[in-house]
This record gives C-alpha cells, sequence and structure tokens, in this order.
C-alpha cells in the first residue's frame, strides 16, 4: 500500500479492503469496481489494477488504514466531484452482499470525514 502513488490505483485498493470485509462476495464486489472504474482505469489495465489492489489489501487489517494512507493523494489530486465518486463507489462496494458490516460502515464514515471536510 505505501508504495501506491496514482489515485485511481489507491482507490481500487480501498475498495478491495472493503470487499475484503465479506470474503464470500469478493468475485461480485470486484464486478462492481470493474464497473463503476471504467472510464478511469484504462481497459486493457483494469484486470491488473483489480489483482494489485487485491494484492495490496491483503495485509490490511482495519479498511481505515488505506484512507490515512491515501488522504493527501486523494486530496490534492481529486476534485470534489471526483472525491464524490470515490464516496459513491465505496458505498457500493460496501453494499454488494447485504448490509454495511460494522467496519465497512465506520470507514465510510471516515472516509467522508476525510474527502469531505
Amino acid at each position: 500500500i505505501a508504495s501506491i502513488r496514482d489515485p485511481a490505483i489507491a482507490a481500487v485498493a480501498f475498495f478491495m479492503c472493503l470487499a475484503n470485509e465479506k470474503p464470500m462476495y469478493l468475485n461480485m464486489a470486484k464486478n462492481v469496481v470493474r464497473d463503476r472504474m471504467k472510464g478511469i482505469v484504462p481497459p486493457a489495465d483494469m484486470e491488473e489494477v483489480i489483482v494489485f489492489g487485491e494484492w495490496a489489501s491483503r495485509n490490511v487489517v482495519n479498511p481505515e488504514d488505506p484512507i490515512r494512507r491515501f488522504r493527501d493523494l486523494w486530496a490534492n489530486t481529486l476534485d470534489f466531484d471526483e472525491r464524490r465518486q470515490l464516496i459513491d463507489i465505496a458505498e457500493e462496494v460496501s453494499r454488494v452482499g447485504g448490509d454495511k458490516t460494522s467496519e465497512q460502515d465506520l470507514a465510510l464514515q471516515a472516509l467522508r470525514r476525510t474527502l469531505l471536510n
């Protein structure tokens, strides 16, 4: 996670951290990420970015950790609409398979506080 410098790749890694909270719905969550990141991640790179995001998220214990790590990257490179889109995709990933877990909910609250304040 520490080596990521691209805001889109950082977002995918964060989405995968959220998805890992519901392992049995991981493939469905990856499909949401693929669909919602079209036009942001080049099609030729999408699978590599998803696989990298999965790999980078494996050692993340708390899905709030990447928010702290990527806060400055996202704040300095994303405009308000892009930050709102990141939050919307994170919300959608968290809803895959039913209600958000408490960890996902806390991470989404932290994401909103970080990106919208």
